[in-house]
Protein backbone atom coordinates (compact mmCIF):
# COMPACT_ATOMS: atom_id res chain seq x y z
CA UNK A 1 0.00 0.00 0.00
CA UNK A 2 1.58 3.31 -1.01
CA UNK A 3 -1.08 5.74 0.21
CA UNK A 4 0.87 8.48 1.99
CA UNK A 5 -2.04 9.20 4.34
CA UNK A 6 -1.49 5.77 5.90
CA UNK A 7 1.42 4.75 8.10
CA UNK A 8 1.94 1.66 5.96
CA UNK A 9 2.42 3.94 2.93
CA UNK A 10 5.31 5.89 4.46
CA UNK A 11 7.36 3.16 6.15
CA UNK A 12 9.64 0.41 4.87
CA UNK A 13 11.42 -2.51 6.58
CA UNK A 14 14.83 -0.82 6.28
CA UNK A 15 13.54 2.01 8.50
CA UNK A 16 12.63 -0.35 11.35
CA UNK A 17 15.13 -1.13 14.11
CA UNK A 18 13.94 -3.63 16.71
CA UNK A 19 15.44 -4.45 20.12
CA UNK A 20 18.07 -1.75 19.61
CA UNK A 21 20.84 -1.16 22.16
CA UNK A 22 20.27 2.50 23.10
CA UNK A 23 21.60 4.14 26.26
CA UNK A 24 20.17 7.67 26.16
CA UNK A 25 17.65 10.02 24.57
CA UNK A 26 20.47 11.54 22.50
CA UNK A 27 21.49 8.11 21.17
CA UNK A 28 17.86 7.27 20.41
CA UNK A 29 17.47 10.48 18.39
CA UNK A 30 20.78 9.81 16.59
CA UNK A 31 19.63 6.31 15.60
CA UNK A 32 16.22 7.65 14.54
CA UNK A 33 17.95 10.27 12.38
CA UNK A 34 20.00 7.51 10.71
CA UNK A 35 16.86 5.47 10.00
CA UNK A 36 14.97 8.43 8.57
CA UNK A 37 17.94 9.65 6.49
CA UNK A 38 18.27 6.19 4.94
CA UNK A 39 15.18 6.84 2.80
CA UNK A 40 16.35 7.27 -0.81
CA UNK A 41 13.99 10.22 -1.41
CA UNK A 42 15.78 12.33 1.20
CA UNK A 43 18.87 14.29 0.36
CA UNK A 44 19.54 14.97 4.03
CA UNK A 45 22.41 13.50 5.99
CA UNK A 46 21.72 11.88 9.37
CA UNK A 47 23.25 14.89 11.17
CA UNK A 48 20.84 17.22 9.33
CA UNK A 49 17.88 15.04 10.29
CA UNK A 50 19.15 14.94 13.88
CA UNK A 51 19.26 18.74 13.88
CA UNK A 52 15.60 18.83 12.75
CA UNK A 53 14.59 16.42 15.51
CA UNK A 54 16.55 18.31 18.17
CA UNK A 55 15.00 21.61 17.05
CA UNK A 56 11.56 20.04 17.48
CA UNK A 57 12.53 18.79 20.95
CA UNK A 58 13.31 22.39 21.92
CA UNK A 59 9.68 23.32 21.12
CA UNK A 60 8.34 20.52 23.29
CA UNK A 61 9.38 17.07 24.40
CA UNK A 62 8.16 14.34 22.06
CA UNK A 63 8.05 11.72 24.82
CA UNK A 64 4.27 11.34 24.76
CA UNK A 65 4.05 8.98 27.71
CA UNK A 66 3.41 5.31 28.43
CA UNK A 67 6.81 4.31 27.03
CA UNK A 68 6.38 5.99 23.64
CA UNK A 69 8.28 8.79 21.92
CA UNK A 70 7.26 10.50 18.72
CA UNK A 71 10.15 12.60 17.39
CA UNK A 72 8.89 14.41 14.31
CA UNK A 73 9.49 17.44 12.13
CA UNK A 74 8.34 19.25 9.02
CA UNK A 75 11.03 20.39 6.59
CA UNK A 76 11.16 22.12 3.20
CA UNK A 77 13.90 19.68 2.11
CA UNK A 78 11.70 16.63 2.65
CA UNK A 79 9.88 15.69 -0.61
CA UNK A 80 7.52 13.10 0.94
CA UNK A 81 6.56 11.74 4.33
CA UNK A 82 8.97 9.24 5.85
CA UNK A 83 8.31 7.12 8.95
CA UNK A 84 10.74 5.03 11.00
CA UNK A 85 10.13 2.79 14.02
CA UNK A 86 12.61 1.88 16.73
CA UNK A 87 12.24 -0.34 19.78
CA UNK A 88 14.86 -0.44 22.51
CA UNK A 89 16.40 -3.43 24.27
CA UNK A 90 16.00 -1.59 27.58
CA UNK A 91 13.79 1.38 28.38
CA UNK A 92 15.54 4.75 27.94
CA UNK A 93 15.08 7.92 29.99
CA UNK A 94 13.51 10.41 27.56
CA UNK A 95 12.16 13.11 29.91
CA UNK A 96 8.67 12.06 28.80
CA UNK A 97 5.58 13.92 29.97
CA UNK A 98 4.77 11.10 32.42
CA UNK A 99 8.45 10.58 33.43
CA UNK A 100 8.26 6.99 32.14
CA UNK A 101 11.22 5.68 30.12
CA UNK A 102 10.74 4.98 26.41
CA UNK A 103 10.82 1.59 24.69
CA UNK A 104 9.18 2.55 21.39
CA UNK A 105 9.77 5.51 19.11
CA UNK A 106 8.06 6.49 15.89
CA UNK A 107 10.10 9.02 13.88
CA UNK A 108 8.29 11.10 11.27
CA UNK A 109 9.47 13.64 8.71
CA UNK A 110 7.02 15.39 6.39
CA UNK A 111 7.27 18.19 3.83
CA UNK A 112 6.98 21.69 5.31
CA UNK A 113 3.64 22.40 3.61
CA UNK A 114 2.09 19.01 4.48
CA UNK A 115 0.44 20.07 7.73
CA UNK A 116 -2.73 18.02 7.18
CA UNK A 117 -0.75 14.89 6.33
CA UNK A 118 1.50 15.47 9.35
CA UNK A 119 -1.49 15.66 11.69
CA UNK A 120 -3.19 12.68 10.04
CA UNK A 121 -0.14 10.45 10.46
CA UNK A 122 0.40 11.54 14.08
CA UNK A 123 -3.27 10.82 14.76
CA UNK A 124 -3.00 7.34 13.22
CA UNK A 125 -0.02 6.54 15.44
CA UNK A 126 -2.04 7.68 18.47
CA UNK A 127 -5.04 5.54 17.40
CA UNK A 128 -2.89 2.44 17.01
CA UNK A 129 -1.10 2.96 20.32
CA UNK A 130 -4.32 3.63 22.24
CA UNK A 131 -5.04 -0.11 22.33
CA UNK A 132 -4.02 -1.68 25.69
CA UNK A 133 -1.08 -4.07 25.34
CA UNK A 134 -0.04 -2.75 21.93
CA UNK A 135 3.28 -1.37 23.24
CA UNK A 136 4.25 -4.77 24.66
CA UNK A 137 3.24 -6.46 21.40
CA UNK A 138 5.46 -4.16 19.34
CA UNK A 139 8.43 -4.26 21.75
CA UNK A 140 8.33 -8.09 21.68
CA UNK A 141 8.49 -8.22 17.86
CA UNK A 142 11.71 -9.48 16.30
CA UNK A 143 10.88 -9.07 12.60
CA UNK A 144 10.49 -5.75 10.78
CA UNK A 145 8.14 -7.12 8.13
CA UNK A 146 5.89 -8.62 10.80
CA UNK A 147 5.68 -5.18 12.42
CA UNK A 148 4.79 -3.55 9.10
CA UNK A 149 2.13 -6.20 8.43
CA UNK A 150 0.69 -5.59 11.90
CA UNK A 151 0.62 -1.82 11.34
CA UNK A 152 -1.28 -2.37 8.09
CA UNK A 153 -3.77 -4.66 9.87
CA UNK A 154 -4.19 -2.23 12.79
CA UNK A 155 -4.79 0.68 10.41
CA UNK A 156 -7.40 -1.29 8.51
CA UNK A 157 -9.29 -2.10 11.71
CA UNK A 158 -9.20 1.38 13.26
Amino acid sequence: MSDESNLSGVIAPERVSLNTEISSKKKLLEKMAELLASDSSLELKPKEVLHLLLDREKVGNTGIGEGIALPHSRCAHVPKAVLAVLTTHQAVDYDSIDSQPVQLAFGLLVPQEANAQHLTLLSKIAQIMRVPGRLDTIVAMQDAQALLDSIMDWEASS
